[in-house]
Order: C-alpha cells, then structure tokens, then sequence
C-alpha cells in the first residue's frame, strides 16, 4: 500500500492531520490513499474525510477549496520550501539560525513584509538524510511576484553570507515537505 504523509507531519501523525486518511492533490484529480475501514469511527473527523468516506467527490472538493482558501493554500497560495543543510549539526544549526533571524527581520519591514508569512524553522521531518542534517521554512504568499522578491532576497543574503553552494535549496510548489 503506498502512503503519502500531509506537509509537516510525521509517522502516525498523520491520521490527525486529515482524519485517518492522506489526500494527495494533482492539478484537480483527487486521489484518496490509505483509507480503511475505522475512517467513519474517528470521532474528530472533519467535512472533507465525511465526504470522501462517502465518495461524495463533488463535496469532498468543495469542502477541500474551502479549507485551502482559509488555511491560505495552493491554489489560493504561492508556496516555497526553503531547506537548509550541512553535513555538521552545529553548521546547519548556526546556518538556519542565521537565515531565520534574516528572515523574520525582511518579515518586519513594513513594505518587505508584507503579503507572505514565514512558517519555521524547524527540523525537516527525516532530520538526517545522505549524511546531511536538514532544517527547513515554509514560505506562503499571496502571489507569486511577492513569493519571487522574498525567495531573491533570502539568496542573496545566503551569498553574502557565503553559504556553501549546496547549503541551501529552494523548492518552489513544492510536491512534499520531505
């Protein structure tokens, strides 16, 4: 059985994330994973898992919309992965604690800050990967021109702050959080 886990979660966290189930979404094709038997018992479960549980796409998809328009997703959204990493903890540590503080002070300015919001950071969810220790950032933003600015900016300062060339990686839309 493939297993798709929602952005940010880990392990069994999942099922608290969309209701014992994992929603994968493709352009405007809906494909429902890992959906069993116990989905109509979990008692927390919310208006999208009630309508997939009932194969009821139509409603499943308007309550999906509704859900991203308020939780400011794709496709109401522009969003960015920033993924920060090091071969040494103690470097990615101090790398991403250097960008954060960066990117919290661009998020303060009255005109930079505007239109987007920075999410993280935090350990990416497999922490350590080919050797290399990962944290990352979500960016969200209102539109792409204002996802665009923010991301240029946080490169440029990687490059005056002579990060390592493979230190930071920007995945824009990204398809997971992994």
């Amino acid at each position: 059985m493939t297993r798709t886990l929602h952005p940010l979660t880990r392990g069994n966290d999942t099922a608290h994330a969309l209701g014992a189930f994992c929603v994968t979404a493709l352009a405007t094709v809906l494909l429902l994973v890992g959906c069993g038997p116990d989905v109509k018992k979990t008692p927390a479960m919310g208006a999208q898992a009630k309508a997939a549980a009932a194969q009821d796409y139509a409603q499943f998809y308007k309550q999906e919309l509704r859900f991203r328009q308020l939780m400011h997703y794709p496709p109401f959204a522009a969003l960015a992965n920033l993924m920060v990493r090091s071969e040494s903890q103690e470097n990615v540590l101090k790398l991403t604690g250097l960008l954060g503080r960066f990117m919290e002070s661009l998020q303060e300015d009255k005109q930079k800050g505007r239109g987007w919001r920075l999410l993280g950071p935090a350990a990416a969810p497999i922490p350590k990967l080919k050797k290399s220790y990962r944290y990352h950032f979500l960016i969200k933003a209102e539109q792409r021109s204002i996802l665009r600015r923010v991301l240029i900016a946080a490169q440029e300062f990687a490059r005056r702050e002579k990060f390592p060339a493979n230190a930071l990686i920007v995945d824009v839309d990204p398809q997971s959080l992994l």
